[in-house]
């Protein structure tokens, strides 16, 4: 494996120099964030000064999101299992399995991906806020309550994805189809 020498800029004296972060553009910083599908402006605009860092707007939408889309869910899923027993199993089963596509296929990546940010920092101000994703959220993703940052920080981290890591994914090849499977 060969490391490709760092870029190299003029200066001003015409002195080649190497180039620094700062002078790349970084698309991650100026991209604009798609964490969230709508935004809902009223309760947003509310919940946004319990945010520890403004920029966390898009998560706070995200977990909106979630919850507009999981409470009618639950509540259908539930209605038609109460309301018609008499229903075939089929059919109230095919009621749970459009609830679960729907969330996995909108918010599973997404929710995932924030849960993993906010276990390396806060995103509320609040503890009983702070604790919503790992406590509340993470059940209907199925992962258990607040295991996933005891993990991901304790143990994924700390073993640096090496062979005591339980998670480490260091063994397999990425574009390999059969270590994906």
């Amino acid at each position: 494996m060969t490391i490709s020498p760092a870029p190299h800029v003029t200066s001003s004296d015409d002195k080649p120099r190497v180039q620094v972060l700062d002078e790349i553009a970084n698309s991650d910083l100026t991209a604009t964030r798609k964490e969230f599908l709508f935004r809902t402006p009223f309760l947003v605009t509310m919940l946004t000064p319990l945010l520890n860092d403004e920029r966390d707007v898009p998560m706070l939408c995200l977990m909106l999101n979630i919850l507009q889309v999981m409470v009618p869910g639950v509540v259908a899923v539930f209605a038609v299992n109460m309301q018609y027993p008499q229903a075939p199993l089929w059919c109230r089963n095919l009621v749970g399995l459009g609830y679960m596509l729907t969330i996995v296929i909108l918010f599973q990546e997404r929710f995932t991906l924030m849960l993993h940010f906010a276990s390396h920092r806060r995103l509320f101000k609040n503890n009983l806020l702070d604790g919503l994703l790992s406590w509340v959220y993470a059940p209907f993703f199925g992962i258990p309550p607040g295991s996933y940052r005891v993990h991901h920080i304790h143990m994924h981290h700390m073993e640096n994805n090496h062979e005591w890591d339980a998670s480490s994914t260091e063994p397999f090849q990425r574009d390999s189809l059969i270590d994906f499977v």
